[in-house]
């Protein structure tokens, strides 16, 4: 699972001993997920991420 908290937050959230990518900053780990997504042809969307109600 991806950790892109910020700041001093971030070590709240080591759930387990030996997470990888734990030094890293929230902006290189969503580069590094989104190119793993693209790298399978998928894309990342820039939209809410909900279905808008239909009137």
């Amino acid at each position: 699972m991806p950790n892109v908290t910020e700041g001093e937050c971030r070590k709240l959230y080591a759930l387990y001993p030996g997470k990888i990518c734990v030094a890293d900053t929230p902006a290189h780990c969503f580069s590094c997920i989104t190119a793993r997504i693209k790298s399978i042809g998928r894309v990342v969307s820039e939209s809410f991420g909900y279905r808008k109600k239909r009137v």
